[in-house]
């Protein structure tokens, strides 16, 4: 199971809160894995990205439908990638209506989404579980902190700040492991980027099935 994309929390009906994201990487992953043989569920929010024709995909749009289908699809699933880029708050209020401007500031109120990684963390049990860590500064204590706090097995850190964000072609990964290591899978397109973690999660997947069975 792979999550991508954004979510977005309306303010009313011609105004919403997102993130720039494009859901590429997780598209790419769908894509590849299910080359390599998968039976992949993508779990995709709001983007003009086509998904996959071969790929099982389930379009989302707000964070707590995300949150639903993701943890009812994951209990399936031996690996999930967590490459979406969720929306951590939403308006309080939603109105029916198209707000228009006065003369006066407009003060909303925001609510936590519910924590999604967090979520699958928790009940993962056999689940082989991967997130992504977007961050724009301390880059590898906040990717280390997420793993901690997550309870994943791995996390794939991504540089976002200055001119390396969010819907370039082009992007630079580091995998770093519950073990405590960590791989650096270098620059790249999406594609080849997801081609390489796929590799470099191959032999941890292997890892776990032959424990299991024994």
């Amino acid at each position: 199971m792979i999550t991508a994309g954004p979510t977005v929390e309306a303010l009313d009906p011609v105004r919403y809160f997102s993130n720039p994201s494009t859901g590429a990487m997780g598209i790419a992953l769908a894509r590849e894995a299910t080359l390599r043989g998968a039976d992949v569920t993508l779990i995709l929010g709001p983007t003009l990205l086509q998904a996959p024709s071969d790929v099982r995909t389930i379009e989302v749009k707000e964070a707590r439908e995300m949150y639903e289908v993701a943890l009812r699809e994951a209990n399936a699933a031996d690996l999930v990638i967590a490459a979406a880029a969720v929306s951590d708050y939403r308006p309080v209020q939603q109105f029916e209506q198209k707000l228009h401007k006065n003369s006066e500031d407009l003060k909303v109120r925001m609510v936590r989404n519910p924590d999604i990684l967090q979520a699958l963390g928790e009940r993962k049990e056999e689940t082989f579980l991967v997130g992504f860590a977007a961050e724009t500064e301390a880059h590898e204590a906040n990717a280390l902190e997420k793993l901690r706090k997550k309870n994943l097995d791995a996390i794939a850190l991504n540089d976002v700040s200055a001119d390396r964000g969010f819907g370039l072609q082009s992007s630079t990964l580091t995998v770093f492991w519950r073990d405590g290591t960590q791989l650096d899978l270098g620059s790249g397109s999406k594609e080849v980027l997801a081609a390489r973690l796929l590799d470099a999660l191959a032999p941890r997947l292997h890892e776990v099935a032959d424990a299991a069975r024994h």
